[in-house]
């Protein structure tokens, strides 16, 4: 065989060798089925008291108008008013250019980390405007990275109600802040510990790509 075509074939048995490889760092680990939830739900943070709310932050991809604060509100029930918050997670402009570099994250760190004990999902007061769904993720710090769980497309509508979101329909993954990559564990295991949240949404995430409004009002497990 000539020379050219020996060079050839091992850049091909490269390029393929290649493919496999990233095509095993992206298969998810299997998960087992959801597992029977708490009749009542644990809350581990709302913004009724100083103890209670996280610290926020918000991450933005470049050209993007966002903001991440608590905001106050009044309630009426039974010809009662009451005061309450929630965290709003507001879009003014996504900016232009590439719609899928295009991202705002609110992250929420936990005043006191939270042992998920024998709790199996995790459950979310949540409410929009000019939001189809969003993405939420929680992780906890280890080594030089983290390991995080996260679900996407979740639907939101514009009254609070609670989303509930079992452990087992979580992604589980692994990143190394170093590296700036992702790898995804061959076997998976659901949260022992929450020390972060966040709530991420990308334009495909909004009713006109553009601008919405997501409010947490509290979070759960059950």
């Amino acid at each position: 065989m000539a020379l050219g075509g020996k060079v050839k074939k091992r850049e091909q048995a490269f390029i393929r060798d290649k493919a496999e490889r990233l095509a095993r760092s992206k298969q998810k680990a299997s998960k087992p089925q959801a597992a029977k939830l708490a009749e009542k739900a644990e809350r581990i943070l709302d913004f009724s008291t100083a103890a209670s709310k996280p610290r926020l932050i918000l991450k933005t991809s470049p050209g993007v108008a966002a903001s991440f604060a608590v905001e106050g509100f009044e309630v009426r029930q039974g010809g009662k008013s009451r005061a309450s918050s929630s965290a709003k997670l507001s879009i003014n402009d996504m900016g232009v250019g590439d719609s899928k570099k295009k991202f705002v994250t609110g992250v929420m760190e936990l005043s006191v980390p939270v042992e998920t004990k024998k709790m199996n999902a995790l459950e979310i007061k949540v409410k929009a405007e000019g939001i189809k769904s969003f993405n939420v993720a929680i992780y906890v710090k280890q080594g030089k990275g983290m390991i995080g769980w996260s679900k996407t497309g979740l639907k939101v509508g514009e009254e609070f109600s609670n989303v509930t979101i079992p452990f087992a329909d979580f992604d589980m993954w692994n990143y190394d802040i170093g590296k700036k990559g992702y790898t995804f564990p061959d076997k998976w295991a659901p949260p022992e510990r929450i020390e972060t949240l966040s709530f991420y949404l990308r334009p495909k995430n909004l009713a006109d790509g553009k601008r919405g409004t997501l409010w947490i009002g509290a979070v759960a497990l059950r």
